[in-house]
């Protein structure tokens, strides 16, 4: 988890990105110990659950780093024509 997310948050967002990470991570650790307590059923249905949306959120959303570069800002994949100009660089002043 650390690695990953490292890499694929962009450095403007980065932050904020491994902290949800890390908060996700540790709410799963809160309520690891009552699944001793659930039934079999429930127990088994909600771990394929989990894993089923864990394996389509991966198919989906997450990109391939490996010698990519680290991006800055969340718009830089979009054409520079539909990013915000304060992430362009430019701040708008003609002069």
């Amino acid at each position: 988890m650390y690695v990953f997310s490292g890499e694929v948050f962009p450095t403007s967002v980065r932050g904020a990105g491994f902290g949800l990470c890390n908060v996700a991570a540790r709410v799963g650790g809160l309520l690891a110990p009552f699944s001793m307590v659930m039934p079999l059923t429930l127990l088994f249905s909600s771990y394929a659950a989990v894993a089923a949306a864990a394996a389509l959120g991966t198919l989906r959303y997450l990109e391939e780093t490996l010698g990519a570069p680290l991006r800055q800002h969340m718009d830089e994949d979009r054409p520079a024509s539909e990013r915000c100009a304060v992430n362009a660089g430019d701040d708008g002043d003609a002069g």
